[in-house]
């Protein structure tokens, strides 16, 4: 029984390959004789893009239909090599094209390496892409290039002589003049003020990072420029008095640059870009005349834009910026100077020792050990101040001789102030002076009596360092924005600060 099953499975399975083989036969011998007519292809040999033209513009590039042509209707898909060809510059030569024109390159031109034909259609259109920037880096001229075609498969051919196409595109109609896109400082203003507003920069302890605003005109896009470092045009601009109460800043002393320039990098979500670099507090107060004297004349830099590696630099509006910067508005502990009252017989707020101005050591402060009491309070700072006093606010272990502390004042009016210097030691021998941008204001040996103005020779001792009692003195102060500089001069008095009364 098993064997006359098997001998019938066999003579089925011969029978079903048999019938399969009958119908490939017939099936390959309709296919031979309906066969596959090849097709011609041809495209025009130019292709001008002006106003009106089919062509699409975004913001990053022109999208530009380039047709093929047949012959006949395509009896099968199939596919050619298209490639960008330079052959604009021997038509110009010959006087194919105007000697104006200007030639593109395989840099700011993508051509399908591949183009796929579909089955029955009689044209195709393929795009070539051309970039939106080098079009506006020509605006108001006439750009050209060049397309090639070839190795169709599938026994297609390219017509004799019409294989390539010129495509010439009219920068000046396509594009229009308020959408291109430029670079420049935003304002009108060529002097970038940066302490004109808490957006120009961010304080820390130690550096000033600056941030100047840069604007892309037209759709957002990824691409960067350079901002180059300008001193001759600083050095020029003071020169002719277009820059007045300013100096000359030196690269070397700005961090964030690379070699002379900064990068800006702007990306496809926002218009605007950042120019920015860092300054070191220490080492900008430090082009004062001293340090307790304020400066008189602003650092400044200049850059320019240049190099965009996309679209163009502004030729009309703000491409060179001078930065300018008050560093005098940089040196107070709360950003702005402690207010001495004008009004007779008004009392100040007092001015505590531990809020002296930043600078660092050499401009603000001077120093003559490591850190003693609280090693985080203003770190890296090296002035000492005592732990137990919450919130800080007294300056200790104090060294004759070199040490010294300085603050912002504003002085509401020039007069006759008492001056209360809170000073305390367990010795006799402290001293002090207090000058005003470096004039002395007064010189004394702090008084052994409190409350009584301070004598040449007068014994010192308040029982403690930390029993600060007051020290007074009369002094004249000018109106208008100042630095006080405390110096100790002898002995080791902890410091609370000062309180300053109008007199007359």
């Amino acid at each position: 029984m098993k064997k006359i099953f098997t001998r019938l499975q066999v003579g089925l399975v011969a029978a079903v390959l048999l019938a399969s083989s009958c119908k490939q036969e017939k099936l390959a011998d309709v296919m031979s004789k309906e066969g596959y007519p090849p097709v011609s292809i041809s495209m025009d040999p130019k292709l001008e893009i002006k106003k009106g033209s089919s062509y699409t513009l975004n913001g990053s590039e022109a999208i530009i239909p380039v047709t093929l042509k047949f012959s006949g209707s395509t009896s099968r898909a199939f596919t050619l090599k298209a490639a960008f060809v330079d052959t604009v510059n021997k038509m110009i030569a010959d006087g194919v094209l105007p000697p104006t024109t200007v030639p593109l390159s395989v840099n700011n031109v993508t051509v399908p390496n591949t183009i796929n034909v579909p089955i029955g259609v009689t044209s195709h259109t393929f795009n070539v892409l051309v970039s939106r920037s080098f079009l506006e880096q020509n605006f108001g001229k006439t750009l050209a290039l060049g397309v090639k075609t070839s190795a169709p498969d599938k026994g297609n051919s390219i017509a004799a002589a019409k294989g390539s196409i010129v495509v010439t595109i009219n920068t000046g109609e396509i594009i229009d003049p308020a959408a291109i896109h430029e670079v420049a400082f935003v304002g009108a203003s060529k002097v970038f003020d940066v302490t004109a507003s808490t957006a120009n920069y961010v304080r820390g302890s130690e550096f000033i990072t600056v941030n100047v605003p840069v604007a892309l005109q037209g759709e957002a896009a990824d691409m960067t420029v350079d901002a180059v470092s300008s001193p001759d045009s600083v050095t020029k601009y003071i020169n002719s008095g277009l820059l007045a109460n300013s100096q000359l800043y030196p690269d070397s002393r700005v961090s964030g640059l690379t070699g002379n320039l900064v990068k800006v990098n702007f990306n496809s979500t926002s218009n605007i870009a950042y120019l920015t670099f860092n300054l070191r507090i220490s080492t900008l107060l430090g082009t004062q005349p001293a340090s307790g004297a304020p400066t008189l004349k602003m650092p400044t830099l200049a850059f320019r834009l240049t190099n965009p590696s996309k679209f163009l630099v502004t030729t009309t509006r703000v491409s060179t910026i001078y930065v300018t910067i008050d560093n005098n508005f940089f040196r107070p502990y709360y950003g702005v100077p402690f207010l001495i009252k004008g009004a007779i017989g008004a009392v100040s707020d007092p001015i505590y020792a531990a809020y002296y101005d930043f600078g660092g050591q050499g401009v603000a402060y001077s120093d003559n050990n490591t850190k003693d009491g609280d090693g985080g309070w203003r770190a890296p700072d090296y002035v000492d101040v005592p732990g137990e006093y919450s919130p800080r606010t007294v300056v200790g272990w104090t060294g004759g001789g070199s040490e010294y502390l300085t603050y912002s004042v504003n002085i509401e009016q020039a007069g006759r102030y008492e001056m209360n210097a809170l000073l305390g030691a367990s010795n006799a021998n402290g001293r002090y002076v207090v000058s005003i941008d470096n004039i002395p204001l007064v010189q004394t040996f702090i008084t052994v009596n409190p409350g009584t103005t301070g004598t040449t020779g007068a014994n010192f001792n308040t029982g403690a360092h930390g029993n600060q009692q007051p020290h007074l003195s009369t002094v004249n102060l000018p109106a208008g924005r100042h630095i006080i500089k405390m110096a100790f001069t002898g002995g080791d008095p902890d410091f609370r600060g000062f309180i300053f009364t109008r007199k007359s």
